[in-house]
């Protein structure tokens, strides 16, 4: 099986027919309405990358339902990157627009940044809970206690030496193809 990206590039996988479709994905490539342009990342970047982030963090829909504070959760997940590895960001862009993004790092420290960055994130949460702010909201209240208790067990793993990565939700996946056909 071959995949062929938007920019005419092709990629060769292992034969395995039905291999995408066990997991449901389509095997088709995928056409962006509009053409896709991969950049690297500006800092004028950063509130789009940001708005992404929040309007895909929950399973590829908005955050809000399991967070309400944007600014946080924006925060948490792409922090890091953008502050310590920025020249690792590439965007996606459509019509002058940020589309989405990928982050990553290649740094073999990244889990110290990683863990220092999110204790400074949890203890901005624990300030706002300790005032009130995710009082109307009791979801919120178990996001932060899911972070505080389960949240390093259950996060991802990525193997040793390798690079991190951070990149958009499902709903934002259709121009991914053309992210991967731009390398």
């Amino acid at each position: 099986m071959v995949l062929r990206f938007v920019n005419g590039g092709e990629v060769g996988v292992a034969q395995a027919p039905g291999l995408f479709a066990k997991f449901g994905v389509e095997a088709e490539p995928v056409r962006p309405a509009r053409p896709v342009k991969i950049r690297p990342y500006r800092q004028t970047d950063r509130q789009a990358i940001r708005q992404i982030c929040c309007d895909t963090g929950f399973l590829g829909k908005p955050v809000d339902a399991i967070f309400r504070d944007r600014e946080l959760f924006a925060d948490l997940f792409t922090k890091p990157y953008l502050e310590h590895e920025p020249e690792w960001a590439l965007v996606a862009e459509a019509e002058d627009r940020v589309v989405g993004y990928l982050l990553g790092s290649v740094s073999k420290h990244f889990e110290a940044v990683l863990m220092c960055s999110g204790f400074q994130t949890v203890m901005k949460m624990l300030f706002r809970l300790a005032l009130g702010h995710y009082r109307e909201h009791p979801r919120s209240r178990r996001f932060i206690a899911w972070l505080l208790s389960a949240g390093m067990q259950e996060q991802p793993k990525h193997p040793p030496a390798a690079a991190h990565l951070h990149g958009p939700g499902i709903s934002r996946a259709r121009h991914w193809p053309a992210v991967l056909g731009a390398f």
